[in-house]
């Protein structure tokens, strides 16, 4: 019997490729260590992907931080009536900016580790 390492549907020994799945079909004893294998590049590769978008995400927060503080502080003019005090003004564009700034470092730090972690494991399983 052979099986497909994603789906695990079993199929007979003239079938080599799973139908579903369009995956090599493995048999199950001899190749299990090559399913876990595959299954761990599947894993490191999806991995390397996320980690890479949470580092995009934290990149453009830090960038765009700026901007958004200035956002948030004319939204609150305008629901103030168009009046603020200037110091209570600074204080919404202050705080704001540095709260995204800090969280995109924290995206952007933990993505980019996890970037270079995953890298290297998709590495390490293709050699």
């Amino acid at each position: 019997m052979k099986y497909c390492p994603n789906c695990k549907e079993e199929y007979e020994d003239e079938v080599k490729v799973c139908k579903e799945c369009n995956i090599e079909l493995f048999d199950c004893i001899e190749d299990n260590n090559k399913s876990k294998i595959y299954t761990k590049f599947r894993m490191a590769k999806k991995s390397l992907k996320v980690m890479a978008v949470l580092f995009a995400i934290g990149i453009i927060l830090i960038l765009f931080s700026g901007s958004i503080g200035e956002s948030m502080g004319e939204k609150a003019i305008q629901s103030c009536g168009g009046c603020m005090d200037t110091s209570s003004y600074e204080r919404i564009i202050d705080t704001n900016t540095s709260n995204f700034r800090i969280v995109g470092l924290v995206l952007s730090l933990v993505g980019g580790f996890g970037t270079l972690l995953s890298g290297y494991a998709v590495y390490k399983e293709l050699n």
